[in-house]
C-alpha cells in the first residue's frame, strides 16, 4: 500500500523544480503521513477529512508559489515540465469554457433539461472542444514556459514530441471521438425536444475522416482538408511559440501574447474556410495554408545558430 502523498509528490515531481519540492512539497506530505499515522486505526472518516484539508491546502500553496513566481523564467532544466504544466491547467480551462454553455445558459432550462442531461450534453461537447483547445492551451503553455529563454536543441526535440503527442490526440479525436459525440449530441437533443428517441441520419459533422475521405462532393471535401489540417494545427504553433518565445521578457507580455498568436490562428483558418466555400481556391491548398503560414513565420524567427544546429 502506497503512503499518503506518494502519487501527489510523485506528480509534483514532474513539473516543480528540486527547490520547490524540498521547501514546499515535502514538508506537506511529510505533516500528511504523520498526522495520518497519528489517527490510527478505525478513524476512516477522520483520515479521508485529512487527506482532503492536506490536497486542499497542498493546491493552495503551489497556486501561491506560481502566482509569486510568475515574473522569473524558468530555469533550462524543469522548462519543458513546466510547459507541459502549463499546457495541461489550460486544456482544463479552455475545454471547461467551450463546453460550459448547456450549464449556465438558462435557454437549455427552459427546453425541459435537468442536472443530468446538462450535465451529459457538456460531456459530449469535450470532443467538439478538444481539437480547437488543445493546440492553443499547447501553444501558451510553451510561450510562457520558454520567455526569455535560449533555445537549445533539447527544447526544439521536446516541443516538437509533444507537438506530435497533440497532434495524434486531435487525430484521433476527429476520426472516431468527434462524430460519435456529435452523433450521440443530436439524439440526446432531439430525444429531449420530442419526448422519443430515434436515430439520425448522419451528416458531415458525425463523419469520422476516413469515411470523409471517401466521399467527392464538395462539402465533404473541404472539412476533410480542414479537419486535417487542424489535426496538426499543435506542430506549426508549437514550433512558432518556441521561436517567439526568447523574444519574450516579461510575464505579462508573454501570457497576452501566447493568448493572441492561436486567435490569429483560427482567424485564419476561418478565411482559408470561406475561401474554400467561395470555391475559388484548390481545398488542400487553402486548408493548410495557415499551417504552412505559422511555420514559415516559425523558421523565420527562429535564431539563426538554432536553426544552423537543426540542420
Amino acid at each position: 500500500m502506497r503512503a499518503p502523498g506518494y502519487w501527489l509528490r510523485t506528480i509534483a515531481t514532474r513539473f516543480c523544480g528540486p527547490q520547490t519540492v524540498d521547501r514546499l512539497v515535502d514538508p506537506i506530505v511529510a505533516d500528511l503521513q504523520v498526522e495520518y499515522a497519528a489517527l490510527g486505526e478505525g478513524t476512516a472518516w477522520r483520515r479521508r477529512r485529512l487527506l482532503f484539508l492536506t490536497y486542499l491546502a497542498f493546491w493552495k500553496a503551489l497556486s501561491l508559489h506560481l502566482v509569486l513566481s510568475v515574473g522569473q523564467p524558468p530555469p533550462e532544466g524543469v522548462r519543458l515540465r513546466r510547459a507541459v504544466g502549463v499546457f495541461l491547467v489550460m486544456l482544463a480551462v479552455f475545454t471547461a469554457a467551450l463546453t460550459a454553455p448547456p450549464l449556465v445558459d438558462g435557454a437549455w432550462g427552459a427546453r425541459g433539461g435537468d442536472w443530468a442531461y446538462r450535465s451529459m450534453l457538456v460531456l459530449l461537447l469535450i470532443p467538439q472542444a478538444l481539437p480547437l483547445s488543445i493546440p492553443a492551451a499547447m501553444c501558451i503553455g510553451i510561450l510562457y514556459a520558454m520567455r526569455a529563454s535560449r533555445v537549445t536543441r533539447r527544447d526544439l526535440y521536446g516541443v516538437v514530441a509533444i507537438a506530435f503527442i497533440a497532434s495524434t490526440v486531435v487525430w484521433a479525436v476527429n476520426e472516431w471521438g468527434l462524430p460519435g459525440a456529435n452523433q450521440a449530441f443530436r439524439e440526446l437533443v432531439h430525444a429531449q425536444l420530442t419526448g422519443r428517441r430515434v436515430h439520425l441520419e448522419p451528416g458531415l459533422n458525425e463523419l469520422g475522416l476516413t469515411t470523409l475521405g471517401q466521399r467527392t462532393d464538395a462539402a465533404a471535401v473541404r472539412l476533410y482538408h480542414l479537419l486535417w489540417a487542424l489535426s496538426f494545427a499543435p506542430i506549426p504553433l508549437g514550433v512558432f511559440a518556441l521561436s517567439v518565445a526568447p523574444r519574450i521578457r516579461g510575464a505579462i507580455a508573454g501570457t497576452a501574447l501566447a493568448v493572441t498568436v492561436p486567435f490569429f490562428y483560427y482567424g485564419a483558418l476561418w478565411v482559408s474556410d470561406w475561401y474554400l466555400t467561395q470555391g475559388v481556391v484548390v481545398a488542400i491548398l487553402a486548408a493548410w495554408a495557415p499551417n504552412a503560414l505559422f511555420l514559415a513565420a516559425a523558421l523565420g524567427l527562429m535564431p539563426r545558430r538554432r536553426r544552423e544546429a537543426a540542420v
